[in-house]
């Protein structure tokens, strides 16, 4: 049997696609917010990495090792082309898959997110060549696939906060639109499914109709989202105060969730009517407006971590100006059926949370802030967050 061969067998002991019925959004919702739940700073993580290695890196893997009873962190190294494993517990490097960017063998040099299959093999994305590639632990390219079939104008675009995963021999990956940041933006599919067996590939999740023909600048046009365990995508959008769950067997949102902030509900559009996709300003009405991060599914205690900032002013006290990073952060707590539970303030200026991830422990929200007095560029270092129950 050869490598290939025995890849592609694995991939059909992984999962099979299922998915429940829920009942609708409206029936969904709770009267006000419960305050039950709270995230309190446990541990910290710190993980030695080399000189070429990015400690704010925006594309990682979380890993169960089910046999070793072992949890693994993987992240992509872009500036050497390799995806480097490490233990959790050892904080030591475990390996590391090397790939080319030229010859051959390789893959080019935007690299843009990854699904680490087993040790053997992974998946890789670049969204400028709009194709994925899989490539074996000696960085041999096994297969390309063509994602941009049919003229289709959403290229494959993974980060930590938008991650790839697996069901059966479906790759699914998230989708960025490849056009202009005005009122079409949200006309173009969302996701693709790769069927890794066949090529075949499927653009879905068309976005809310309600975003037509409305612009809120490039910093504003990323959606993230998380899978629970009903096989069920809870789609996130940085400037709706709404939850969108999808089947991935459907190309429409079945529950729409209201889910805001304490600090703040929904975000105004940048641009409306008439749109100028040549106007400057996108940048700084991102810093000085609210936003929706990104939310993550925990399996272990059942509850969603959906990340806000609250908008700055663009200048700070000493007349600097600030970036994105720089806004109020919180984390709002949501139940299995999408009720809020509580919501946690954190620190402005210690946690770059696009770098984070659930373990078995709990949240882990990166400390690489820029500003943070703690920072150390010679790690990735993670702040560890338990859930408890508080008394009202």
């Amino acid at each position: 049997m050869t490598s290939f061969t025995r890849i592609f067998f694995c991939l059909l002991l992984i999962f099979g696609l299922g998915g429940c019925e829920r009942q609708s959004g409206k029936d969904n919702q709770a009267v006000g917010r419960s305050d039950s739940h709270k995230l309190f700073r446990v541990d910290s993580v710190k993980i030695k990495i080399d000189d070429a290695t990015n400690y704010r890196n925006n594309y990682q893997q979380l890993i169960i090792d089910s046999i070793a009873d072992r949890e693994h962190l993987a992240i992509l190294n872009t500036n050497v082309n390799k995806v480097i494993v490490f233990d959790l517990s050892s904080k030591e490097q475990v390996y590391q898959i090397q790939f080319k960017d030229v010859g051959k063998n390789g893959v080019g040099k935007r690299i843009r997110g990854f699904y680490l299959l087993n040790q053997d093999s992974l998946f890789l994305m670049s969204t400028l060549a709009c194709r994925v590639f899989l490539v074996s632990r000696e960085g041999i390219k096994l297969r390309t696939y063509d994602i941009c079939q049919s003229g289709a104008t959403s290229n494959p675009s993974g980060l930590t906060r938008a991650p790839l995963f697996m069901i059966g021999k479906f790759l699914y990956m998230p989708a960025h639109p490849n056009v202009r940041a005005d009122g079409d933006f949200w006309t173009h599919k969302l996701f693709i499914e790769l069927d890794v067996l066949s090529g075949q590939v499927r653009h879905l999740f068309t976005p809310p109709a309600d975003f037509e023909g409305k612009s809120w600048g490039v910093y504003h046009h990323h959606h993230t989202y998380a899978m629970n365990n009903k096989k069920e995508v809870i789609h996130n959008f940085t400037f709706d105060e709404n939850l969108y769950v999808r089947r991935l067997t459907e190309d429409k949102e079945f529950m729409v969730v209201p889910a805001a902030s304490r600090h703040f509900r929904q975000i105004e559009p940048w641009q409306a009517g008439s749109i100028d996709p040549f106007m400057s300003g996108d940048e700084e009405f991102y810093i000085t407006s609210n936003s929706y991060k990104s939310i993550l599914w925990d399996p272990w205690r059942h509850v969603y971590y959906r990340f806000a900032e609250r908008g700055v002013d663009l200048l700070d006290e000493s007349g600097m100006r600030r970036d994105w990073t720089d806004k109020g952060l919180s984390v709002i707590i949501l139940d299995s059926a999408l009720k809020i539970i509580g919501e946690t303030d954190l620190r402005d200026d210690s946690y770059f949370i696009g770098d984070s991830f659930v373990t078995s422990r709990g949240l882990h929200i990166s400390a690489n802030h820029e500003k943070n007095k703690r920072l150390e560029e010679k790690f990735l270092k993670f702040d560890v967050f338990e859930l408890s129950a508080v008394d009202n």
